[in-house]
């Protein structure tokens, strides 16, 4: 998929053991203040791009909030991706691919949100995330804000449409806006949720917020399903 969309990113690098399920946020980085934040992970902070780490557009930082703030980051935490440079804007998938392969090579993921939107198919991107929707890697994905419909007929969202592609969909979740008439519909589309929300003081409406406000939501339940799993042994 060929992205011109929002990013963001920072640097911070530790060789402290993460105990805590990861959370990998592909998209623009994260600014200085949300690298400190206690929902990120130990060495939190991953930048595939020739810009500097630091999130410049702003897009990322925000994802990452509006996730990390609605999570139990004792036993979550997030780690960026910054896949975009610092005039947010993508060309080619190198960045997002080798991103995706660190998740890959990591084997220790469980989620991953990308609250991106292109019209290219690319196959390396969608074997990678193929084999970790198979590996059981839960992603939330933003359907895109072009006012389209998209279904099984007429499909070029990406990386919102490997949806009809990935061999376990049940791990695939594409997120529309509720209250946004440009958020992309159709039978592709999981969900429409809340996409107007407000993250480190700016409020934003699309469905990169909606996506990640889903992504907490799954967490959040998956954190209570195993609870209740638990309790009855």
């Amino acid at each position: 998929m060929k992205f011109a969309l929002i990013l963001l990113s920072i640097p911070i690098s530790t060789q402290a053991i993460e105990s805590r399920t990861k959370i990998a946020v592909i998209d623009t980085g994260v600014n200085r203040d949300v690298a400190q934040f206690k929902y990120m992970c130990e060495d939190g902070v991953k930048n595939f791009t020739t810009s500097k780490d630091e999130d410049i557009n702003g897009h990322g930082s925000l994802i990452v909030n509006i996730i990390g703030s609605l999570i139990d980051s004792k036993k979550y935490c997030i780690v960026s991706y910054k896949v975009f440079d610092d005039k947010g804007v993508s060309t080619n998938n190198d960045a997002s691919n080798s991103a995706l392969s660190s998740i890959v090579k990591d084997g220790s993921y469980k989620y991953v949100n990308i609250s991106m939107n292109g019209t290219l198919h690319d196959t390396t991107e969608f074997k990678l995330i193929n084999y970790l929707t198979n590996k059981g890697v839960k992603f939330t994905i933003a359907a895109g804000n072009e006012s389209k419909q998209i279904t099984k007929g007429n499909c070029d969202q990406y990386p919102a449409c490997y949806k009809l592609l990935v061999d376990k969909p049940q791990n695939y979740y594409v997120v529309g806006a509720i209250n946004a008439s440009y958020s992309n519909y159709g039978s592709v589309v999981d969900v429409q949720v809340e996409g107007t929300i407000s993250s480190l003081g700016i409020i934003k409406r699309g469905t990169s917020q909606a996506a990640a406000s889903y992504a907490a939501t799954i967490i959040n339940s998956d954190d209570m399903s195993e609870n209740r799993h638990y309790k009855k042994l």
